[in-house]
């Protein structure tokens, strides 16, 4: 019961960030001697600070408690498939350091294992010197993931990326619990930990880049389906008889608009000497923005397809699990408010108005390293919520 108490005070103070003890007892229902307790024992282990109590003049605003920040570190780590991001939170969920370690051309399991291995003591040996300890890590994985058994199933961008027992690797360097995400999972949360208090009942991101993902946190928990295999909007056919996809479909959304296709595209393009500033040798997502501001009838011909499709693969999400609020992120959302503009408009044209209601569609404000930094708090999250770790 006590145990208990512990995890919901620490699992509240991460969420609302600081309270008072009379909060705490309202949120709770529990007797103020028990909450008290529950606290003071927090206190004595150094994971909470309290302001002094001496005074108790009546009027007094009482002090506030929070998680003390320097009780311990988490750790959150990104594999993708051209570098590796390593970030440091503190206790409170606070940013206290990243690192990236660059990956060959088509990695393989061994590359990225000398990477994370190279990484994860180069972590333990800054934590070391400033004498706050690792307490748990978290990896977001850019395949598929079994969450249960800390495996990655399968990554079509590494080779050999299968059946791989990552959790087991860094617990072999690092002695703490470490959990596994998928990348899409880890950065809905980061999209969603950001958001001030109280946070909407369900956000969906999605990611356009290389690949198509998407993640969604419903009321504050990541939904991942039946066995983790949910959200995979990027294999949601969206054209009869389309491209080939890497899965083995055709018409998947990540087939329709991915860097493959749009390479594809825009070869097909110069086949019929069509006139565009679009090329394959410096193609690049900045580029096509660029080809964008430049009225490149070209590129917006290929824009116009991308908002269509991945109209229907949003629409298709939206009329199934009506979310409150949708945040885009990836090299793809550079083109802006045009893209925001014009998938509102596919959306109005797909979805029944009821759902779109009060429905926010935006683009992320964060930079590369934020799924690992998802990952991360994902960690100091599953630690709060388990008391005994602690």
């Amino acid at each position: 019961m006590i145990k208990n108490l512990h995890s919901n005070i620490l699992n509240k103070l991460y969420q609302r960030e600081k309270m008072t003890r009379i909060e705490l007892v309202e949120e709770f229902q529990i007797r103020p001697a028990t909450l008290y307790d529950a606290v003071n024992s927090l206190k004595k282990k150094g994971i909470l600070l309290e302001p002094d109590r001496k005074s108790k003049k009546t009027g007094r605003k009482a002090p506030e408690i929070s998680i003390n920040e320097r009780h311990g570190y988490y750790g959150g780590i990104e594999i993708r498939d051209d570098e590796i991001i390593f970030v440091t939170l503190n206790a409170c969920g606070n940013l206290e350091g990243a690192e990236q370690l660059p990956l060959s051309s088509h990695p393989k399991v061994e590359d990225v294992h000398e990477a994370l291995t190279q990484l994860l003591k180069n972590q333990l040996q800054k934590s070391d010197r400033i004498g706050i300890p690792y307490r748990a890590i978290a990896v977001a994985d850019l395949g598929l993931v079994d969450n249960q058994k800390g495996i990655s199933l399968k990554a079509i961008n590494i080779q050999g990326w299968e059946l791989i027992p990552i959790c087991h690797w860094i617990q072999k360097i690092v002695q703490v619990p470490v959990q596994l995400y998928s990348a899409n999972n880890a950065r809905a949360y980061r999209e969603y930990r950001a958001l001030p208090y109280p946070r909407p009942y369900s956000l969906l991101h999605i990611e356009l880049d290389h690949g198509i993902g998407s993640g969604l946190i419903q009321n504050g928990e990541i939904y991942n389906g039946f066995n983790g295999c949910a959200l995979e909007i990027g294999h949601l056919i969206v054209e009869e008889n389309g491209p080939h996809c890497l899965c083995g479909n055709r018409g998947c959304l990540e087939s329709v608009i991915g860097k493959i296709s749009l390479e594809k595209r825009i070869n097909g393009l110069k086949q019929e000497n069509v006139n565009t500033v679009l090329n394959l040798e410096s193609f690049d997502y900045s580029a096509f923005s660029k080809a964008l501001q430049t009225s490149d009838k070209a590129a917006f011909g290929i824009f116009m397809e991308i908002v269509k499709f991945l109209g229907i693969g949003i629409s298709s999400t939206v009329t199934l699990l009506n979310p409150e609020k949708i945040i885009l992120s990836g090299r793809l959302t550079n083109t802006g408010e045009k893209l925001l503009t014009l998938l509102r408009q596919q959306l109005s044209m797909r979805c029944l108005p009821h759902a779109l209601k009060n429905l926010e569609i935006l683009i992320s404000s964060f930079d590369h390293t934020a799924t690992a930094e998802g990952a991360a708090a994902l960690a100091l999250r599953e630690n709060l919520l388990n008391y005994k770790n602690i």
